[in-house]
Formats: C-alpha cells, sequence, structure tokens
C-alpha cells in the first residue's frame, strides 16, 4: 500500500518531502563539523551539502565550506538555484 500524506510537507531523519502538483519534491541540509585536537595542528573539518531532487525528476546538490551558520544564507542559496532551473527555456 502506498504511503500517503495529508499536509503539505512531510520530514524524516533530515529528509523533506514535499507535494506539488507535479509530484513529490525531495530536499535534504547536511552539516558536518568535526574536531580533533592534534600537537600542533588540529584538524576541522566544517562543511554543508544541499541536495534537491524535483517531482520532474531534475536534481542538484551542493558542497559548501566553510558550513553555512545560518538560515537566511541557505534560503538564499535554495532560492538561488531554483531560480537558475526556472530560467532554462530548454534542456539540451
Amino acid at each position: 500500500m502506498p504511503a500517503t500524506f495529508l499536509g503539505s510537507s512531510w520530514y524524516s531523519l533530515g529528509t523533506n518531502i514535499r507535494l506539488t502538483t507535479g509530484g513529490y519534491t525531495t530536499f535534504h541540509w547536511g552539516e558536518w563539523r568535526y574536531a580533533v585536537a592534534a600537537k600542533g595542528n588540529p584538524l576541522t573539518v566544517d562543511f554543508d551539502t544541499f541536495v534537491t531532487r524535483l517531482a520532474d525528476g531534475t536534481a542538484w546538490f551542493a558542497y559548501i565550506t566553510p558550513a553555512v551558520v545560518n538560515a537566511t544564507s541557505k534560503d538564499r542559496l535554495d532560492a538561488a538555484l531554483f531560480n537558475a532551473y526556472r530560467s532554462v527555456t530548454t534542456w539540451p
């Protein structure tokens, strides 16, 4: 039996699913921050990932380092990528 969604969006373990007029759009923000104390040269890792798959099958992925620290910047990146997608009138 297929899953049903009563609301306009659904979230599970970092993955968001939104019902659109053309089907389901999924997206996920991932973040990794890690620091290891080492003699004379500490190791730090700090990055974000962002993936989107639209209902029409179009998808994109972004790797950002250092990690984005505020929601406004994440929203702006999301909007810019979506606007770039919308600006394409003919796909090769």
